[in-house]
């Protein structure tokens, strides 16, 4: 889920997104870039508050396309959070965790 709602957030600020094919150089182009400047982080104050402002994409929809991207991208994201957790649990002596599992075997809230 975190990956769909960031793959709409990147539609809604005019990213290209294109798999590109084996072989072939990477396909991607982005048509606008937001950066904070040097300048907005040295005059930040915690004190005034952060007021998060995101975008509304809540009426986006991703194509099937990019919804197989987004799965193939949350399942990339977990094997990697797997081998980390257990190289961090033989480091302790062992031990298991309920979600260090294959991930087309969790269920749609554990993968949320």
């Amino acid at each position: 889920w975190p990956i769909k709602e960031s793959i709409k957030a990147m539609i809604a600020w005019e990213w290209t997104l294109e798999k590109a094919r084996e072989g072939e150089e990477e396909k991607t182009e982005k048509k606008k870039t937001r950066k904070i400047s040097q300048t907005a982080q040295a005059s930040y104050d915690p004190s005034h508050g952060y007021n998060p402002q995101p975008i509304e994409i809540s009426g986006l929809a991703l194509s099937r396309e990019l919804q197989a991207m987004a799965e193939q991208l949350a399942e990339n994201y977990h094997n990697t959070w797997g081998r980390k957790k257990k190289l961090e649990l033989q480091s302790k002596g062992g031990g298991t965790h309920p979600l260090l599992v294959p991930y087309d075997t969790l269920t749609a809230k554990e993968k949320a």
